[in-house]
Parts: C-alpha cells; sequence; structure tokens
C-alpha cells in the first residue's frame, strides 16, 4: 500500500520546554539542579527523541512525501 503523504506530528521535549521557559539550557539546567532533579535525564530523553525522530523522518521519506508539523500546529493543518 503505497501513501501519497507522510504527516509526521511532534511535540517538544521536556528539555525544549524548560529551554523554551528559561530562554537557555543553562537557565533550565540551574532551576531543576536547584529543585534537585537530574538535568542528565532530560538531555538523555531529548537526544533519544532526536534519534528517534531522525529514523522515523528518514524511514518515512523513501517511501512518500513527507510534512513535519508541530503539534501546536495541528488545529490549523488542512488534512
Amino acid at each position: 500500500m503505497a501513501f501519497e503523504n507522510a504527516i509526521v506530528v511532534t511535540n517538544k521535549t521536556r528539555l525544549e520546554q524548560l529551554i523554551e521557559r528559561f530562554n537557555t539550557k543553562s537557565q533550565a539546567r540551574f532551576y531543576i539542579e536547584h529543585a534537585l532533579g537530574d538535568f542528565e535525564e532530560y538531555e538523555l530523553e531529548h537526544e533519544a527523541f532526536q534519534r528517534s525522530l531522525d529514523t522515523v523522518l528518514k524511514a518515512t521519506s523513501r517511501h512518500s512525501k513527507m510534512k513535519l508539523i508541530d503539534r501546536k500546529y495541528l488545529s490549523n493543518f488542512i488534512l
């Protein structure tokens, strides 16, 4: 079965959300570490997500046209 288009919907990782909230990775690290959290966990989660996304994008792009959409824009996208 062939698909004409594939749409991949992504959401920001917890690390990206923290960086957006605190403006820099250093500030996000400071916040998490002072709340007695493990910042490395956030970094590992982000890296795992990026590796997985890259795998999906490579596999999908071989078989059909692809669009990458941030979840916050999904309601504006015409399917």
